[in-house]
């Protein structure tokens, strides 16, 4: 990761309570609150890990388990009804 992403990250993150458990939308390999840093955090993404790291495979290491799959639906529809989050996060798209 490079000096720009981390500063980003760090900026992002002091502007929510992280305490809690998260919902992050659409991480990729570049998670804000990411499991392995030992977020409470739930990942929501377009498809599975494994299918996000087959295209990228130099990076596989970095994508977070997937918890929610979307399928190209909404975020919502992929979620059990009546989960609560403290706070979610949706990367950017280029």
């Amino acid at each position: 990761m490079n000096e720009h992403t981390i500063q980003k990250h760090t900026l992002m993150r002091s502007m929510i309570n992280v305490e809690g458990i998260g919902l992050e939308i659409g991480p990729g390999r570049q998670g804000v609150v990411p499991k392995r840093d030992g977020f409470n955090v739930k990942i929501a993404d377009y498809a599975s890990a494994d299918h996000i790291r087959s295209l990228d495979a130099t990076n596989a290491d970095l994508v977070e388990e997937v918890d929610y799959v979307t399928d190209g639906g909404s975020v919502r529809s992929a979620i059990p009804e009546g989960t609560l989050f403290d706070y979610n996060y949706r990367q950017p798209r280029n």
